[in-house]
């Protein structure tokens, strides 16, 4: 397992803090069902692009999981890391974002989770050890008044739900899932997750809107999720 670490320079972008980044959107789609007797595998991290936003440079990667032995693609895994105030630089302004408008009917579900006062700190042990969130002194020296939850742990947790509540909880009906980082959580924080079935362009799978708040503030953002609506059969 990697410890917390992030790339070499990239060229043309400007040195910048590390501890100014924080997790600005994440997108995951599962290409074929990970094997059930487990096994072991390689990813590919690619930059995509590093943009200047203005308030903040966003820099874009994509890793390709795939089997070590038989080779195959498995996952594709999207984040966008935004590193706050180190735009201006003139870069590339990158491509528009995408929007997604929120249903206005009432969501069709709404589950509530609390999150433990330790929570970043067993989230940590993931293998994600962004000092951000377990160090109380320099959670302050950038903006925070202390410690903040992974938004990976958010997210698994509305991944959670979503198959949970649209897919049976059958793993192998998951297709994907992304959303955006809105703003932070604490640990300790009640988080409520709303989700809203929604047409999907493919027919053969459901789309799920959703989004996640601490009381009205909006920590997960345009979310959105697909499952199958039958299991997928495998191709030999």
């Amino acid at each position: 397992m990697e410890r917390w670490s992030v790339g070499g320079q990239l060229p043309g972008v400007p040195p910048y803090d590390f501890n100014k980044i924080v997790h600005g959107e994440q997108s995951l789609e599962v290409l074929k069902p990970f094997p059930k007797m487990g096994g072991r595998f390689k990813s590919v991290k690619t930059c995509r692009g590093v943009y200047d936003k203005g308030s903040g440079m966003v820099i874009d990667t994509v890793v390709d999981l795939y089997g070590e032995s038989d080779g195959v693609h498995y996952a594709r895994m999207g984040s966008k890391m935004f590193v706050r105030g180190y735009g201006g630089w003139n870069g590339p302004k990158g491509p528009k974002a995408i929007v997604r408008s929120r249903p206005t009917r009432a969501p069709d579900v709404i589950e509530t989770f609390s999150t433990a006062l330790n929570q970043a700190l067993l989230y940590r042990l993931s293998g994600d050890f962004n000092p951000l969130h377990a160090d109380v002194n320099l959670a302050p020296l950038v903006g925070f008044p202390r410690p903040i939850l992974h938004g990976l742990c958010s997210y698994g947790r509305c991944a959670h739900a979503v198959i949970h509540h649209f897919a049976d909880n059958d793993r192998t009906k998951f297709k994907s899932i992304d959303a955006r980082f809105a703003k932070p959580v604490l640990p300790g924080e009640v988080v409520d997750i709303y989700m809203w079935k929604v047409d999907d362009s493919d027919p053969a799978v459901q789309g799920i809107y959703f989004e996640a708040k601490v009381g009205d503030r909006v920590v997960l953002s345009h979310g959105y999720a697909t499952v199958y609506k039958d299991v997928p059969v495998a191709k030999l």
